[in-house]
Order: structure tokens, then C-alpha cells, then sequence
């Protein structure tokens, strides 16, 4: 039998999507403190980083629903 989609398990309703995104978030508060020498290079490379992974584990959430449907 197919699983039902509901919005209950959507892949942004994962504890790993919540704790990451709550990550980011945190990180944005901090950028603020960091040198201005800093704030741009290495602040944008652990920001893309952030967000690269939160894509991929929405990605792979995504697909595996997807998958399921079939």
C-alpha cells in the first residue's frame, strides 16, 4: 500500500531540515560579530555551505517521496 502525502511528512517537517535551518538562522546572528575582514569570505563560504546541505537533504527527502508515489 502507497504511504499517504500529507504535509506531516513533507521533507522541511524532518528534524534534521528543522535543527539545520535553526543552524542557519543561529549563524546569521553571528555573522554580524565576525570581523569585518572576515565577514565576506569566510562568512559567505560557511553560509553556502549551510544552505548546500539543507538543499541536499531536501533534495533526497524530496525524491524519496517522489519515489514512493510510484
Amino acid at each position: 500500500m502507497r504511504e499517504q502525502i500529507s504535509r506531516d511528512n513533507f521533507p522541511q517537517n524532518l528534524p534534521i531540515v528543522q535543527r539545520i535551518y535553526g543552524f542557519y538562522r543561529t549563524f546569521h546572528e553571528f555573522l554580524g560579530k565576525f570581523p569585518k575582514s572576515e565577514k565576506y569570505t569566510l562568512g559567505q563560504n560557511i553560509e553556502s555551505s549551510i544552505l548546500k546541505i539543507l538543499e541536499e537533504i531536501l533534495l533526497v527527502g524530496s525524491s524519496s517521496i517522489t519515489s514512493s508515489l510510484k
